[in-house]
Order: C-alpha cells, then sequence, then structure tokens
C-alpha cells in the first residue's frame, strides 16, 4: 500500500506544481487552469480505471499460472488503452470549445484554455498508455516498480514546468501551453521508464 500512496501522491503535487507556476503568468492564466484541472482530474481518473482494469485481469491469469495469458491480456490492454487514449484525446480536441463555454469559462480565457488543451488532447494517448503499463506492473505484483512510475512522472513535471513555461535557458516560455508540453513529455519519459 506504501508504495501507492507515495506513488498517487506524486502524481497528485503535479496539479500544485502547474498551479503554481501558471499562476506566475498571470492571473488570467490561472483562472484558465482552474477549468481546466476538473477535465484532467475525470481523465486521470479514467486512467486508473485502466490501471485496475488491467491490474485485474493481469493478475488472475497469473494467480492461475496462465503466464502466456497474462501478457496477452496485458498487450491487448496497452492496445486498449492507447486506441481509447486516441478516441478521448480527439473528442477532448473537438469539442473542448462547447464543454468550457458550458462551465461558464468566459470568452477571454477560450485562448488559453485551448493553448492548454490542444497539446494535453493530441498527447493524451501517452497518459492511457502510462496508465496501462503501470497496471501490467501492478498486476504482477510490481508495487514498488509501478510506483516509481508515477513518480518519474511527476519529477519530470516538476522540472519541466519552469523550464517550459516561462522559458529557461535556449527555451523560450510557451506560458500555460508550456504546462501541457511538460505532462505530455512527463507521461512518455514515465511511459519509457515503465520498459526499463
Amino acid at each position: 500500500t506504501w508504495p501507492a500512496l507515495i506513488g498517487v501522491a506524486a502524481l497528485m503535487s503535479v496539479g500544485i506544481v502547474d498551479a503554481y507556476f501558471v499562476g506566475q503568468e498571470g492571473p488570467d492564466q490561472l483562472a484558465a487552469i482552474s477549468f481546466i484541472f476538473p477535465i484532467i482530474t475525470a481523465l486521470s481518473s479514467l486512467g486508473v480505471g485502466v490501471i485496475v482494469g488491467i491490474n485485474s485481469v493481469v493478475s488472475r491469469a497469473l494467480g492461475r499460472g496462465e503466464h502466456d495469458l497474462a501478457e496477452t491480456r496485458g498487450l491487448q490492454g496497452f492496445i486498449i488503452a492507447g486506441f481509447a487514449g486516441l478516441a478521448i484525446g480527439a473528442a477532448l480536441w473537438a469539442f473542448q470549445a462547447p464543454l468550457f463555454a458550458a462551465m461558464n469559462a468566459g470568452d477571454d480565457l477560450e485562448p488559453l484554455i485551448s493553448a492548454y488543451m490542444t497539446p494535453y488532447a493530441i498527447g493524451f494517448p501517452f497518459v492511457m498508455w502510462m496508465m496501462s503499463l503501470n497496471g501490467m506492473l501492478r498486476g504482477q505484483g510490481a508495487a514498488v516498480r509501478s510506483s516509481i512510475i508515477l513518480i518519474v512522472n511527476a519529477a519530470a513535471n516538476w522540472v519541466l514546468d519552469p523550464m517550459l513555461i516561462a522559458g529557461w535557458g535556449p527555451l523560450p516560455g510557451y506560458g500555460i501551453a508550456g504546462a501541457a508540453y511538460a505532462s505530455v513529455i512527463a507521461f512518455g519519459l514515465a511511459g519509457i521508464t515503465a520498459f526499463v
């Protein structure tokens, strides 16, 4: 339980770090993030559902000694998560304007919200792939390793946020979009960590 708690806490810390660095850009950017966070949280919960589902089918197959079936189920979960990520990302990109209008986000915030949501929506398959790999590891009983993936994701975000939001060295600041770039890159790095 402890590795899982630490991993999830690290993952949840990303929202606080994002809010801090985006808040440095101005009140409008912080207001835009306040509309974005509920959507990101809901999508993260979907990712947790992917973890639980893959964890269940992989662990049950391994418990029966069916290692080939466990491998097949894990691969199927990875592929399904990728397609789900593509479909959800496409829907998120296509319907972001009416979605945030329904949440009463003002027209003045729409460009800022779009600046974040567009790269996040495009990169959403990486979120689902990382979550599916995490579920496979949990299904094998590799609790510490699966939590390390979440910690890598959070740590990468902590480092990339100030670099990509405000700019650092040769990197220009991308403002609120930088927070989305940081998240997508961090999910990709965390997914790569699963294979190491």
